[in-house]
């Protein structure tokens, strides 16, 4: 009955979303030129270069939440860092049910730490959320290319690391004593005030109806 149906559609988005991934591969290669495997560790379709911000997780636990991130991270151009240790897999159902067919087309790296995203990114401009920040997201600089960095949602952003960056800290607004906004969200709001300030550059800025016209 029911349930046969629900898992024959379950098996033919996990199998479209393979085929879907093969399909990018192959056409990267064909584009570049490049035979080798271009499937970042970690996961991911390939490693894209030409993407707007990065957003970093470190230590994530809730693979929901990431699932999550990565969508908003595919709809906005920016690539998703995550530095481990993970309460997850990234290959885990939980987070590709949540990425649905977003998250084969995602660039997207692990690190074993802070240390090795540094090394490998040594020039890296990174703006660190915390609600211990004491300035708004309104108040940052930013410009193409910056990393936007979160905690893992039971402890957010380790001080040993705030307190190196203070110019670099902002915090999401929120009512008085409310502690904070889940951690996708957070990553949503905080992604496209960085984005607006850039002007959305490559994303697309109007939409159009399905059935109707709008008036002239």
């Amino acid at each position: 009955g029911g349930g046969i149906g629900k898992t024959s559609n379950a098996v033919q988005i996990l199998q479209s979303a393979a085929k879907h991934k093969k399909r990018l591969v192959l056409r990267l290669r064909r584009e570049t030129g490049n035979t080798a495997n271009n499937t970042p560790p970690g996961g991911g379709v390939f490693w894209r270069t030409d993407m707007s911000f990065g957003v970093i997780l470190h230590e994530p636990e809730q693979p929901g939440n990431t699932g999550a991130i990565g969508r908003t991270c595919i709809c906005t151009g920016s690539s998703l860092h995550l530095i481990r240790p993970l309460g997850f897999l990234t290959d885990e159902k939980s987070v590709k049910r949540a990425g649905l067919d977003y998250w084969p087309r995602l660039g997207v790296r692990e690190y074993e730490n802070m240390e090795e995203f540094l090394r490998q990114h040594p020039d890296a401009r990174i703006w660190y959320l915390t609600t211990k920040a004491k300035k708004a997201i309104d108040e940052g600089e930013y410009r193409d290319g910056d990393f936007l960095m979160f905690g893992k949602e039971s402890g957010g952003i380790p001080e040993e690391i705030l307190v190196e960056h203070p110019g670099r800290c902002v915090r999401i607004p929120m009512a008085e004593g409310e502690r904070s906004l889940n951690l996708s969200n957070a990553v949503a709001v905080a992604l496209y005030e960085a984005l607006r300030h850039t002007g959305y550059a490559g994303l697309e800025k109007q939409g159009e109806l399905h059935r109707m016209e709008w008036p002239i």
